[in-house]
């Protein structure tokens, strides 16, 4: 493999991490937006995603 394919791996790598990072923090903010009280349209809303995805994200969190 060459430097610039391992360079290329590594950014896509980098870039999955993050990726993976920002989807776990975002439901952290769903579900504390949820137990805080704010309905399923405001949280989907503020995510911009449907409440329908919402209430899908708290279902898979538990």
């Amino acid at each position: 493999m060459s430097q610039a394919e391992r360079t290329a791996l590594d950014a896509v790598d980098r870039a999955c991490a993050l990726r993976r990072t920002a989807e776990i923090e975002r439901a952290r903010a769903i579900a504390a937006a949820r137990s805080a009280g704010l309905s399923l349209k405001v949280i989907a809303e503020a995510a911009g995603v449907s409440a329908q995805r919402v209430h899908q994200m708290l279902t898979e969190a538990h």
